[in-house]
C-alpha cells in the first residue's frame, strides 16, 4: 500500500521551501552546528508535534541568518524567514493597504533574502497594477480625531532618519527605527477614525517611509525586504490618490524610482525599464521637473543595461534637461540628493554600460568633484564604478586607487550594497589581471571593509 504524502504546514517548512534546501541538506547543515537532528525529529518539528531546544533554535535561527537576539526574544516559530511576501496581492483599497501594512511590519525585518520577489515581467505588472484599478483608492470616512500632530512627528522623524542613512549608510539600526514608525502609523491608520485629509497625510507618510525602509534595507543587502517596503509603499500613496492626487503621484513616482534602481543594479533591466516608464507615464502636472529628471536617469540607466545607447542618450540628455530647471516647491524633501552629481553619476554608470570607458572615468570624476565632501556611501559608490572604468580602459593601478578611496570612505560607514560592488571590483581587477601582485595587495586592503 502506497503512503500518502503528508502535507506541512508549520512555518519551517515554508522557510526551508524558500531557502531552496531540501530536508536532508538541512539536517546535514544542522549537524554540522553540533545537532543530532534526525529525519524522524526534523518531521516531527515540521508536524509541530515537538520543538526544538535553546541549542536547537539557535542553529536554526544561525542557519536562516536570524539574529540570535531576535530568534530570543520570539518565541518559536515567529521569528523563521517564510518566504510570505507583502505588496504583491493585496487589493488597493485601504484595507488593502491596511493589509499590505500589517504583513510588511511583521516579517520584512526577518527577510534576509538577498534576491528580488520579482522581477522582469512581474515587476512590470506590479508596476501597472494602480493604473489598472484607477478606481481603488476610495476616500476613508469617520470621526474628527487629531492625529495631525502623529503624521508631522512621523514626517520630522522620516527626514531625520534620510540624512542619518545618507551619513551613516544602513548601519546604527535605521530600518528597525523605521519600521517601528511604520507600525506606529499603522496603530493609528487602523484604530483612529480621523478626517479624511488627516489620513491622507498618514497614508503618504507611510509611503514615504516605505521608501525610505527599503532604501535602507536594499543597502543592508536585504534584496527581497526592499523590494516589499517599496511595493507597499505604493499601495499607500494609491489610497491617499482620492483626497490628494499630486501628493500620491508624487509619492508613488519616487517608488517606482526605487524599484527602478533595485532591479537595474540587480540586473533585471527590463524590470527597470519598465518601472521607470510607468513613472514617466504618470501625468506630467503631477511630478515636478526634480522628479521628473531623476525617472528619466533611471531609465536611461535601464536602456544601457539592455544595450540601447540612442534611447539611454536621449533620456541622459532629458535627465540633465529637466534637472537644470533646479528644486521646485512641489517636489518631496526627500529629493534633495537629486542634483548636478546625481546627473552625472548616472551619466557615468550609462557609459560604463556602454563600455565607454573614457566617457564613464570622466562623469564619475565631474560626479566626485561636485559632490564635495559630503555622502561618503555615494561617493565610495562612484568610486568603485569609475575604478571599474579606469579598468575596462587599462589602467589598473588607477582602478586600484579608487578602489582604496572608496576604502577609505566606507571605513566608518555600514553599506553591504556598497561593500559588494567593492568586492565585484576585487573580482573583475583577478579576473583582467590574474597572479598580478597588486591586485592581490588591493584584495587583501580590501578584506575587512568585505568582512563587514
Amino acid at each position: 500500500m502506497a503512503s500518502r504524502a503528508v502535507r506541512y504546514e508549520h512555518p519551517l517548512w515554508y522557510a526551508l521551501r524558500a531557502s531552496g534546501r531540501s530536508n536532508g541538506e538541512f539536517i546535514r547543515a544542522l549537524n554540522r552546528r553540533g545537532l543530532g537532528t534526525t529525519r524522524t525529529v526534523l518531521r516531527r518539528w515540521l508536524l509541530g508535534q515537538c520543538e526544538p531546544d535553546h541549542a536547537g533554535r539557535a542553529a536554526i535561527a544561525a542557519e536562516f541568518g536570524v539574529p540570535a537576539a531576535v530568534a530570543e526574544m520570539m518565541p518559536w516559530p515567529e521569528w523563521l524567514p517564510t518566504g510570505e511576501a507583502a505588496g504583491l496581492s493585496e487589493p488597493w483599497t485601504p484595507d488593502g493597504t491596511l493589509t499590505a501594512l500589517d504583513t510588511l511590519v511583521r516579517i520584512a525585518m526577518l527577510d534576509r533574502r538577498r534576491f528580488l520577489i520579482t522581477a522582469g515581467g512581474g515587476l512590470a505588472a506590479a508596476a501597472a497594477a494602480w493604473s489598472v484599478d484607477p478606481g481603488a483608492a476610495a476616500a476613508a470616512t469617520g470621526a474628527v480625531a487629531d492625529v495631525d500632530s502623529d503624521a508631522a512627528l512621523i514626517e520630522l522623524h522620516t527626514a531625520a532618519l534620510q540624512r542619518r542613512d545618507d551619513t551613516l549608510g544602513s548601519g546604527a539600526g535605521l530600518l528597525g527605527i523605521a519600521n517601528a514608525y511604520l507600525a506606529h502609523v499603522l496603530e493609528l491608520l487602523r484604530h483612529r477614525s480621523p478626517t479624511d485629509g488627516q489620513t491622507t497625510r498618514l497614508q503618504l507618510a507611510a509611503a514615504d517611509l516605505c521608501r525610505l525602509a527599503g532604501q535602507v534595507a536594499i543597502d543592508d543587502g536585504r534584496a527581497a525586504a526592499g523590494q516589499q517596503y517599496l511595493l507597499v509603499g505604493r499601495r499607500a500613496a494609491a489610497t491617499a490618490e482620492r483626497a490628494d492626487r499630486h501628493g500620491a503621484l508624487s509619492a508613488d513616482a519616487h517608488l517606482l524610482v526605487g524599484l527602478s534602481s533595485q532591479a537595474t543594479n540587480a540586473g533585471d533591466a527590463a524590470g527597470g525599464l519598465a518601472t521607470a516608464r510607468q513613472a514617466l507615464a504618470l501625468p506630467p502636472a503631477a511630478l515636478t521637473p526634480r522628479l521628473r529628471s531623476l525617472a528619466a536617469g533611471h531609465a536611461a540607466r535601464a536602456h544601457a543595461r539592455l544595450g540601447d545607447r540612442r534611447a539611454a542618450q536621449e533620456l541622459l540628455a532629458a535627465e540633465e534637461r529637466l534637472a537644470e530647471r533646479g528644486p521646485s516647491d512641489g517636489d518631496p524633501a526627500s529629493l534633495y540628493y537629486h542634483d548636478r552629481s546625481d546627473v552625472a553619476g548616472h551619466a557615468g554608470y550609462v557609459w560604463l554600460h556602454l563600455r565607454d570607458w573614457a566617457r564613464a572615468e570622466r562623469a564619475f570624476a565631474e560626479a566626485l568633484a561636485l559632490k564635495g565632501d559630503a555622502y561618503p556611501r555615494n561617493r565610495a559608490v562612484l568610486q568603485v564604478r569609475r575604478g571599474r572604468a579606469l579598468l575596462g580602459a587599462g589602467h589598473l593601478d588607477g582602478a586600484l586607487d579608487a578602489g582604496r578611496a572608496a576604502v577609505g570612505l566606507l571605513g566608518g560607514v555600514r553599506s553591504a550594497r556598497s561593500a559588494g560592488f567593492l568586492h565585484d571590483l576585487v573580482g573583475e581587477a583577478g579576473a583582467a589581471h590574474p597572479g598580478d601582485r597588486r591586485v592581490a595587495d588591493f584584495a587583501e586592503e580590501t578584506r575587512a571593509v568585505l568582512a563587514g
